[in-house]
């Protein structure tokens, strides 16, 4: 690594006067001056921080409440204030890449000659330091804020008032600021000294103020105002606006920043995300395709204000147009003709030219409009008028248009929108569509000219800047609509008290935007309205488990994959991806091809103006295409010039044209990323300037000549140039995917002729930066692909409900569970695969779950004692029994099938039904009319959430106008006069709410005739949260696009108390004067942020309102009458559950029983069963309506019944074994999804008899999580140089990594080798033991000890202080030091760094206020404890401790945990080339062979692990290694290079060793020579984060399950290690029936029991019930789990009655 600042062993602080200077630094390139801002003091945020020895530090400010050393943050140096940039180059600055520039690789010295066919590379780190890896997001990020912001705000600049026109708001200008602290937000445009290390650590959003300058009307005349702050901007870290920017390594280190971590991302709430790089079809580009017979050509417009797609197809031999717009298609020739193209000769000569053929094809077409009677351009657009659709949102109050008015506005501003009118001249847009035109007819002649959708000129790539400028600009008109509407309702006052004024408008409005953005980044999803757009999966957490593994996820690409595309397409290595994306990085299995990566040197361009690039196309001689006729246009030797797919010129020389127009691209007068290429299938010269385009630099060719020369490479070693200078001087040109078709390409230097345009820079830049790392990855085998996929009748949970997995697309987010921990997440799905599968498909049936899934579909199954720890198991291995539990190293526990029950008989070896849902409590931060104590209040919190339940369940929102045009607004719930029970915890629930939460007033309940007790709630400000939750009518179903298309639904239905005439439009069928229950099919994206407790007490107010919850499941009641809602109410009152009982919000055991038609409800609820840990089953309670397929489709439910199960033993279903399955009427294909944790929860679909009936075939179906095939192998290393700062969730470092002694190129390039994840380990080759078969490692116990393989497990810990309503908070408490559960906790109440913690030790003791509502004296407040103690088994240091306050003010402590771990048996190791294997044993280094130097292996590999997988590499890299130390050499293995073999082998003969690597070797136990030689030598290990330690897990006595007083089960509950039915026929062999019994019985769960001999059942105290005696009555030991049975079976009317005779009876007695 590189030196580092010297810094105190504390934290170090600068001090605020202290001028600590940084060297002058340059401005950099291009950039635009910007004002010097005014420097202000700044009151610093309190961070504390335990140093090891607890010392006191310097302090800014020291809260008392705290009682702990308060440090503020460490400030870097100031950079100096910008200047515009001299004429003259700036002195250069060296940095790492220096040292990549000098040619050492070769063995040369600084003075040697220069070769340019070698060194020409030296342009590749002169690249990285200007472009390429992470560099395209911040280039994005930095044309967003720079330009986007400023084109977005000038399309939406003036607000002007309805009611008075001379009042407007304009806004001028808009800028980003410095980043800065939420407090410091008034505080104006001023410098602050935030840092991102410091929103890390105190769960912050690193964000700068975002400013404009407005000018407003006012009585005296226009105002301006400066710097009017209207939100906040989340800084990606390194772009030009963050404090990172610029900096050198000294000065990242003062800022606690690692100066290699490559930026790129964002730190929203403490978290670091990152947004991914997003494939997309290109815009306003003519794609010509084809499919089931049908030719068309399709062009997506895409313009600031709208979005649409157009097509020109053929269809019965005639040419249409196509448009959603247009009730049906239009024939192509009456189209041109309502554009003005009145003649037919015109008309032919446009779409078909002067060729014969094409004018056969398309006379037809002239003579189907002339069979129409449309001869001129008015009954051309009286036809399009008559086709048109009507408008959604006709315009009120505005003159009425006629029909041929509205066909042209459609035809201007509508169809193919990109292509402007100006003037009413219609002429480029007929050109246009007589282009689309033609190409479909070339493509109907020759079927070759069909365009490939997975091309990669095709696509382009979506970055961060181009994600947020679509979120801002949604966001910004949705603020200045804000704004329009308070400007009106303030304006409409008679008698205002003050003139109006919008700043303060601004600033009430200003959180909208701030929040908008973070909540998106946060979250992941993007919702606009405008374009209709719902993408989910966005951002990611960013992966620190290594430096590389965050490298790769910014390269990372996800493609919008289709269901409709075929396999082979989007998966297939396209040639046009060579050197634009990795070749190598994908991942296997289903994802493979579709997930991808971008290569070493690709760059992705951002936008550039068309306008200068237009008028330099005329400069150049080129003619106006819209003068032209059809015989011009399509004349011999005549091209088109197209800009961004749009023809603007023509030229009749092309091959000049383009020759010149890249000379003055290379000269500079053109923007380097403009493209252009000859396309000579449709005769056309292609300009491209549009984002998105993947692009890489080449070295330009002249004469047969590389442009490299000597002198420029001495100057690029030098600094005194660089890789702008190459550009600027046409040695270097970035071509993209189209211009590189169109240039002839050598790899190496030898290979160029007289044809030759351009040179590659190096070969090994066809891979990217995570494929680079690997050695001699060339002579490695490409691994073969398996498919592991269900049927396609499965659905699965996302955030918008049960899906058919077969509609599942990329960036959905689905349910997945975390495998090591158990936890519920949401993820995006990365990859569909639809796969046609003929062959046998499996059936696995059990409890309630049914799957249909292919022979290597995965599954995880719990094999082990720990509930949370899962396999992966095939369902070939379960049909071939070969079911092992983790423990067993025998296998006699090999799985067996009960033959009754159908499933396993290893009770461990369960399907994982539901997880653990880890989510914080959620604190409701839309709902601005909840006061933040309330929030915070745990207990106000869950009775919103019941609330909540009510108005889900029940609810309704009533809008009346009054006579004098005021809006009137209430919440009404109701509830049955029969139900007392719930009316009372209604109104009691009700009565809290209004104690608690301001202006909310509920009426008394009033009695309506229907029996109901009716509650009307009035507050201001729920409206808008409530409406999307009110019940929808039942005909109207969300998930039926058609029906979503054409309902115009009203948001209320309005009605006048006078006339009680609508207001609004009433949709069609509806009755008038009802109340409309409309239910929006939105998700609120609250719901999957919610905490257990909320999602349970969710569930309980919406079965108060429409079901019933109780403790039995005899409770249960299916039939009932019809209620309110239309859904089918149960019978029974509520009387029937305890009152008390239902009071209780929370229970842990019971169900709850929802009866409710509402389809939306019904998804609501699936997923607020599985956010509460339970399991969902979904029933029906009789025969169905009309046609209803499946639960998630177009459903029309009378009675739907759902049941939850709160019993925690419920969460899984024992294995089934797999059965063949067979369906007439499956379509041949199976899918399968790629997600994260390589798993999702899915179910089968609901199965009927037949579709007149619908009788119900299989009522419930389970939900089941079952698997994927992306098996990522992770290694552990070292993620920054400020890794040692952080505070980190959890973070695996190596104690001891090491760079490779094989190295590449690529590795240097990316500073891989600055932060390695690995060590060089020496190998012996070689069979030992037998501990090493299946590819496990032997390792020598010395080389442990020396701290091989020794890695760091930090763990966080983070507790709020919470406040509560009455002002108390809570507090940390004194220790107590009699309590030997104290002893490691210092006198603030916290645990001391560096004790070690043990299980039940106490860290800390934190204290809650028994009174949290009412206001009471400090003296008089009461505390109860809730003192945290360490529970894992594995002790632990405590390494960190933090205190300090996040944005909200509200204390938060963390404690960093550390854990050093050597490596043990079952630990995972791998090399690079992807051969990994677990530790087999540890042996002694005495034991182990060496060889005739002394040397001992590190480790000895099983040479079987060579021939299947043909890893070459891996050979090269030990020969390679083993050269380099005997020379003391740095050795390569970049691909298509490296060192040689040959020279390794010179290498290791010079040195005494053979030419082959093999080593003579002497056993270490016997002392006998080895009869063999064996390959000895170094090889670069990574250590892999799956560890035993994690996973191991025994115990002796330990917590008991209530219910069944058998021991818990699973790791986190202490379980105990169950003896399984295999186990049991184990020891029945054997005869030990003593064993038996005390395994099974008196070890677990033994009872003892009054048994009746007399009657056989069960008495108590010596008491028979049923005789009524106490003669027979004998006391015997049984299960306790009997005893339960016996009285479940009672409790059901079965009588179980036992039958007792004597163990020992006497001779001639019946036993």
């Amino acid at each position: 690594m590189p030196p580092r600042a010297k810094k105190a062993s504390g934290p170090t602080e600068v001090a605020e006067n202290s001028a600590a200077k940084s060297g002058p630094k340059s401005a950099p390139k291009k950039a635009p001056p910007r004002r010097t801002k005014a420097k202000e003091q700044s009151d610093t945020e309190s961070v504390a921080v335990k140093s090891t020895a607890k010392t006191p530090v310097q302090q800014n400010a020291v809260p008392k409440a705290v009682g702990a050393a308060v440090a503020g943050p460490a400030k870097a140096p100031t950079a100096p204030a910008e200047k515009p940039a001299p004429r003259r180059r700036p002195a250069h600055i060296r940095d790492e890449m220096d040292a990549l520039l000098k040619p050492f690789y070769y063995s040369k010295h600084l003075t040697d000659p220069i070769n340019t066919a070698r060194d020409k590379w030296n342009l590749l780190p002169a690249f990285l330091r200007v472009k390429g890896l992470v560099k395209q997001h911040i280039d994005s990020y930095d044309y967003f804020t720079d330009v986007s912001l400023k084109e977005i705000v000038k399309a939406n600049r003036t607000i002007t008032a309805e009611m008075q026109r001379d009042k407007f708001v304009t806004f001028t200008d808009i800028r980003i600021g410095k980043p800065n602290r939420q407090d410091e937000r008034g505080a104006g445009y001023v410098d602050s000294d935030v840092t991102p290390n410091e929103c890390r650590l105190r769960d912050m959003s690193y964000a700068a103020p975002i400013y404009v300058d407005i000018v407003y009307s006012k009585q005296a005349g226009k105002v301006s105002r400066r710097d009017v702050l209207i939100g906040r901007m989340p800084m990606m870290l390194r772009s030009a606006k963050c404090v990172l920017s610029g900096r050198s390594e000294a000065d990242m280190g003062l800022l606690n920043e690692c100066s290699v971590d490559p930026g790129g991302y964002f730190i929203v709430r403490g978290q670091e995300k990152v947004i991914l790089v997003q494939e997309q079809l290109s815009k306003n580009r003519v794609i010509v395709e084809q499919a089931k017979g049908i030719i068309q050509a399709s062009v997506t417009s895409h313009t600031a204000n709208v979005k649409t797609k157009t097509y020109v197809l053929l269809k019965k031999g005639l040419l249409y147009l196509r448009h959603n717009s247009l009730n049906e298609d239009v024939p192509v020739a009456i189209a041109l003709r309502a554009m003005g193209v009145q003649s037919d000769h015109e008309i032919l000569l446009l779409a078909a030219g002067n060729d014969a053929t094409y004018q056969d094809e398309f006379a037809p077409n002239l003579e189907a409009a002339a069979n129409e009677g449309i001869f001129t351009q008015e009954q051309a657009l009286d036809y399009v008028a008559a086709k048109l659709k009507p408008d959604r949102f006709p315009s009120y109050g505005r003159p009425q248009k006629s029909p041929k008015q509205q066909a042209l506005d459609k035809l201007a501003a509508t169809i193919i929108p990109h292509v402007e009118v100006v003037g009413m001249n219609f002429r480029p847009k007929a050109l246009y569509i007589a282009f689309m035109t033609r190409r479909v007819l070339m493509a109907m002649h020759d079927p070759k000219l069909v365009d490939d959708r997975d091309y990669v000129g095709n696509k382009r790539l979506e970055l961060a800047g181009q994600m947020l400028a679509l979120l801002f600009e949604d966001l910004f008109k949705e603020f200045t609509k804000q704004i329009k509407v308070s400007m009106d309702k303030i304006l409409k006052k008679p008698n205002p008290t003050q003139e109006f004024d919008p700043v303060s408008l601004i600033a009430q409005f200003e959180s909208r935007i701030s929040q908008g953005m973070e909540r998106a980044i946060s979250t992941g999803n993007w919702t606009l309205k405008r374009f209709r757009m719902d993408r989910a999966g966005v951002t990611h957490v960013l992966s620190r488990l290594s430096y590389i593994s965050a490298l790769g996820m910014m390269t990372r690409i996800t493609s919008q994959f289709e269901k409709t595309r075929k396999v082979s397409g989007p998966r297939a290595l396209q040639p046009s991806q060579f050197g634009m994306l990795c070749t190598a990085d994908t991942p296997e299995g289903e994802a493979c091809g579709l997930v991808k990566n971008l290569a070493l040197m690709t760059h992705i361009t951002t936008s550039d103006e068309e306008e200068p690039v237009k008028r330099m196309v005329f400069i150049l001689g080129a003619e106006d295409v819209t003068a032209a006729s059809g015989t011009e246009v399509y004349g011999t030797g005549a091209y088109i010039i197209f800009i961004n797919g749009t023809p603007v010129a023509l030229t009749r020389q092309p091959k000049q044209f383009l020759v010149t127009f890249r000379k003055f691209r290379r000269m500079g007068r053109i923007s380097e990323f403009v493209s252009i290429y000859i396309n000579h299938h449709h005769n056309g010269v292609h300009i491209a300037t549009d984002e998105g385009r993947i692009c890489r630099p080449l070295i330009v060719v002249e004469k047969s000549k590389s442009k490299v020369t000597v002198r420029f490479l001495e100057s690029l070693r030098k600094g005194t140039m660089d890789f702008d200078d190459a550009l600027s001087r046409g040695i270097v040109e970035y071509l993209d995917v189209n211009e590189e078709n169109d240039s002839n390409i050598a790899v190496y230097e030898d290979a160029i002729n007289q044809h030759t345009t351009h040179l590659e820079i190096e070969p090994f830049t066809i891979l990217g930066a995570v494929a680079g790392l690997i050695p001699y990855p060339h002579h490695n085998q490409s691994p073969r692909n398996t498919y592991q996929c269900l049927s396609v009748d499965h659905e699965v949970l996302t955030s918008s409900g049960w899906k058919v997995i077969s509609a599942i697309q990329v960036a959905d987010q689905v349910m997945t569970m975390n495998l090591d921990s158990g936890s519920q997440q949401w993820n995006a799905v990365q990859a569909v695969t639809r796969l046609a599968h003929p062959g046998p498909l499996y059936q696995l049936k059990s409890g309630g779950m049914d799957a249909v899934c292919t022979a290597s579909h995965r599954w995880y199954l719990n094999t082990s004692d720990e509930r949370d720890t899962y396999t992966a198991y095939t369902t070939q291995d379960m049909m071939n029994n070969q079911l092992v539990g983790r423990k067993s190293s025998s296998g006699k526990n090999s799985g067996q099938w009960d033959r009754k029950s159908g499933t396993t008989t290893h009770k461990n070896h369960q399907i994982p039904t539901v997880g653990k849902n880890s989510n914080a409590m959620y604190l409701w931060p839309d709902c601005s009319f909840l006061p933040s104590s309330f929030v915070r209040d745990e207990a106000c919190n869950l009775d919103w959430c019941r609330f909540i339940g009510l108005i889900m369940g029940d609810g309704g929102i009533c809008h009346q106008a009054t006579e004098t045009g005021r809006n009137y607004y209430y919440i009404v719930l109701s509830q049955s006069s029969s139900k007392p029970a719930a009316m009372a915890d209604i109104e009691e629930l009700l009565g809290r709410l209004a104690a608690k939460i301001p202006s909310l007033v509920v009426s008394p309940p009033c009695l309506q005739q229907n029996g109901m007790h009716k509650w009307q709630i009035n507050h201001p400000g729920m409206y808008d949260f409530f409406l999307p939750m009110i019940r929808g009518p039942q005909s109207y179903d969300p998930l039926d696009d058609a029906m979503c298309r054409t309902y115009q639904a009203p948001h209320y239905m309005a009605s006048s108390r006078l006339s009680n005439e609508n207001i609004l439009p009433a949709p069609a069928g509806w009755k008038r004067g009802n109340w409309w229950y409309l239910r929006r099919w939105m998700y609120y994206y609250w719901l999957f942020l919610l905490a257990r407790n909320q999602a349970r007490a969710i569930i309980k107010g919406i079965a108060a309102a429409d079901g019933a919850w109780s403790a039995l499941v005899k409770a249960r009641s299916s039939s009932g009458g019809t209620g309110r809602g239309g859904g089918t109410k149960r019978k029974r009152s509520m009387d029937d559950v305890q009152t008390q009982q239902l009071a209780v919000p929370l229970v842990n055991k019971g169900y709850v029983i929802v009866f409710n038609s509402s389809i939306p409800l019904i998804h609501d609820l699936s997923v607020l069963g599985h956010l509460a840990d339970t399991r969902v089953s979904i029933a029906f309670n009789h025969q169905k309506g009309d046609d209803m397929p499946s639960i998630s489709c177009t459903a029309n439910a009378t009675g739907w019944r759902i049941s939850f199960a709160f019993a925690d033993s419920e969460l899984t279903v024992a294995a089934p074994k797999p059965e063949r399955y067979t369906n007439p009427q499956h379509d041949g294909f199976v899918y399968c999804l790629t997600v994260p944790n390589d798993n999702f929860l899915a179910r089968r679909t609901v199965q009927y008899t037949n579709n007149t009936t619908q009788q119900v075939e299989e009522a419930a179906q389970k939900p089941f999580f079952t698997g994927n095939c992306a098996m990522g192998k992770q290694a552990i290393g070292a993620i920054a140089y400020n890794q040692f700062t952080r505070i980190d969730t959890l973070l695996y470092l190596m104690v001891y990594p090491q760079k490779p002694m094989v190295s590449t190129r690529t590795i240097e390039l990316v500073k891989y080798d600055k932060l390695p994840a690995g060590q060089n380990a020496i190998v012996a080759v070689m069979s030992y033991s037998g501990y090493d078969i299946e590819d496990a490692l032997v390792l020598n116990k010395a080389s442990c000890d020396r701290g091989f393989g020794r890695c760091q497990v930090f763990k966080k810990i983070s507790m709020p202080l919470k406040g509560y309503p009455n002002g108390a908070s809570d507090r940390m408490a004194d220790r107590d030091r009699e309590n030997t559960r104290h002893r490691k906790i210092g006198n603030d109440g916290i645990v001391e760094v560096g004790s070690q913690l043990e299980a039940g030790d106490m860290y800390m003791l934190k204290e809650t206020p028994m009174n949290q509502s009412s206001q009471v004296s400090p003296s008089a407040q009461q505390w109860a404890p809730a003192h945290m103690s360490y529970k894992m088994p594995d002790p632990c240091y405590a390494d960190k401790v933090l205190i300090t306050t996040n944005e909200g003010n509200n204390t938060i402590m963390k404690i960093q945990t550390r854990q050093t771990r050597r490596p043990e048996i079952g630990d995972k190791f791998s090399s690079r080339h992807g051969q990994k294997g677990v530790v087999g044993i540890i042996a002694e280094q005495a034991d182990m062979p060496f060889s005739d130097m002394g040397v001992t292996p590190d480790i000895i590999m099983n040479p079987h692990g060579f021939p299947s997988r043909m890893t070459v590499g891996k050979m090269l890299e030990l020969l390679s290694g083993k050269a380099g130390v005997l020379e003391g050499t740095q050795e390569y293995g970049t691909a298509f290079g490296g060192s040689k073999f040959e020279d390794m082998s010179h290498a290791l003969v010079r040195h005494g060793f053979n030419y082959s690597g093999k080593d003579f070797v002497t056993s270490g136990i016997t002392g006998e020579s080895l009869p063999a030689y064996v390959f000895f030598g170094p090889i670069y290990y990574q250590k892999l984060k799956h560890m035993v330690q994690d996973k191991m897990h025994a115990r002796s006595t330990g917590p008991r399950a209530i219910l069944t007083r058998q021991p818990t089960e699973g790791r986190s509950r202490q379980g105990g290690l169950r003896l399984g039915e295999m186990e049991r026929d184990c020891l029945i062999a054997y005869g030990a029936s003593q064993l038996l019994l005390e395994r099974l019985m008196l070890s677990s769960d033994a009872h003892e029991a009054d048994v009746c001999e007399t009657c056989g059942m069960m008495g108590y105290n010596n008491w028979c019930q049923s005789c009524q005696s106490s003669r027979g009555v004998v006391k015997m030991t049984m299960p306790y789990a009997a005893k339960l049975l016996i009285q479940e079976l009672m409790s059901m009317n079965v009588k179980a009655s036992l039958q007792l005779s004597d163990e020992f009876p006497r001779e001639g007695e019946k036993g």
